[in-house]
C-alpha cells in the first residue's frame, strides 16, 4: 500500500519548530532593540539610526514572526485535516 496524504507527526513537529524559532527571533529582536535604544550616542545620526531600526529592521522581524506563526497554524490545521481524513478510511 502506498502512502497518500501528510505525515501528521511531521506536520506537528514542523509547527512546533516554527513556534520555537519564532519565539527565538522575537527574543533576539527585543534584545537588539534594547541594545539599540541604550547605545551611548547622541545627535541626529543616532536618532535616524534608532528610528530606522525600529521602523524598518525591527518591523521586518515582527513581520517575519507573524508569517512564521501563520505557517505554524496552517501546518497544525493540515495535520488536523489529515487526521480527520484518515479516520474515514
Amino acid at each position: 500500500m502506498s502512502f497518500v496524504g501528510a505525515d501528521v507527526a511531521a506536520l506537528r513537529w514542523f509547527a512546533a519548530s516554527l513556534d520555537l524559532r519564532t519565539r527565538e527571533i522575537e527574543a533576539n529582536r527585543h534584545r537588539l532593540s534594547s541594545i539599540v535604544d541604550g547605545i551611548a550616542w547622541s545627535g541626529p545620526d543616532r536618532d535616524r539610526f534608532v528610528e530606522g531600526w525600529h521602523r524598518i529592521h525591527g518591523q521586518a522581524l515582527v513581520s517575519i514572526c507573524e508569517e512564521l506563526s501563520n505557517d505554524a497554524r496552517q501546518a497544525r490545521q493540515h495535520a488536523d485535516q489529515q487526521e480527520q481524513a484518515s479516520r474515514r478510511w
